[in-house]
């Protein structure tokens, strides 16, 4: 599908279901976790304003009511539903916030048949064939000491930059503060970096220890994992791609319970779930 997408892409004037051109200028980054097919697509409907989000691809329109995407509010930043036909002659596809998602048909663009189009696609794909990078043509020819030359230069550059960063934050907050943000960027993988850290900022370590001084011994971690999960907008209560049956397990109680009452005495504003991406194993941590 990725290559039928890039395909269609460099035709001039693509038609949407609703009648109006759209305008790809960025197909975005494809995305192998859960959520939208490819992230930060940019483009344009009719002479409208360019607009930066995301795409999701289909065999057929009626997919994305059956895969659940109208009732998830991870894709409430889908700028466009791409699909292969639409013999259902489906034309409103709608978010879980009801904003209308445009459509796109590939079938009608296709300059190629889709056997044709599938034996390229696996015949760059077979084993032994060479990857190829971004910085490919700069290195080629470059010799072994140049390319660690400049691989020693880009690393400490990074290295400058973070420790300013750090410096900078240090002023503005506490060293603890500081050090309990990276530590959570840290947490966060590739995937979740900046999620974590917002989360290090709604919900900020002097914060945590309000609640450890307040519980005994053997309740603080539960009263952790209460604030954490609650802030991160991750409860049961707080989603609304949770299973109803989920919270009537007594761990789950116990953490709704602690959340509503640490929740407004610290005034906190939660995350949302949309602002987390889940991976396979942790997206069933609250669902059946």
């Amino acid at each position: 599908m990725a290559n039928m997408a890039g395909l269609c892409a460099s035709i001039k004037r693509l038609k949407l279901t609703d009648g109006r051109t759209v305008r790809v200028y960025h197909p975005g980054i494809m995305n192998t976790d859960s959520g939208p097919d490819f992230l930060g697509a940019e483009l344009s409907y009719g002479p409208g304003t360019r607009l930066k989000g995301d795409v999701e691809i289909h065999i057929r329109p009626s997919d994305w009511r059956r895969h659940g995407h109208e009732k998830d509010p991870r894709y409430d930043t889908v700028v466009l539903h791409v699909v292969m036909g639409n013999e259902e002659n489906l034309s409103s596809i709608r978010k879980q916030n009801r904003q209308y998602i445009p459509t796109l048909v590939l079938s009608e663009y296709l300059q190629e048949s889709l056997n044709r189009i599938k034996n390229r696609y696996h015949h760059k794909q077979r084993p032994g064939k060479k990857m190829d990078y971004p910085c490919r043509s700069i290195l080629h020819g470059a010799d072994l000491q140049e390319i660690q030359d400049r691989l020693y230069e880009a690393g400490h550059a990074r290295f400058e930059a973070k420790s300013e960063g750090i410096s900078r934050r240090m002023i503005r907050v506490s060293p603890e503060q500081t050090l309990y943000e990276n530590l959570m960027r840290t947490a966060g993988y590739a995937k979740n970096t900046e999620s974590f850290h917002e989360l290090a900022r709604c919900l900020p370590i002097e914060w945590i220890r309000i609640c450890i001084d307040r519980e005994k011994d053997d309740q603080r971690t539960m009263a952790i994992q209460a604030v954490l999960i609650g802030a991160a907008g991750l409860l049961p209560s707080q989603r609304l791609t949770a299973s109803s049956t989920i919270g009537d397990h007594p761990y789950v109680q116990e953490l709704e319970a602690r959340w509503g009452t640490y929740g407004p005495e610290l005034s906190i504003r939660s995350m949302d779930e949309k602002d987390w991406l889940f991976f396979a194993c942790a997206h069933s941590i609250f669902r059946p």
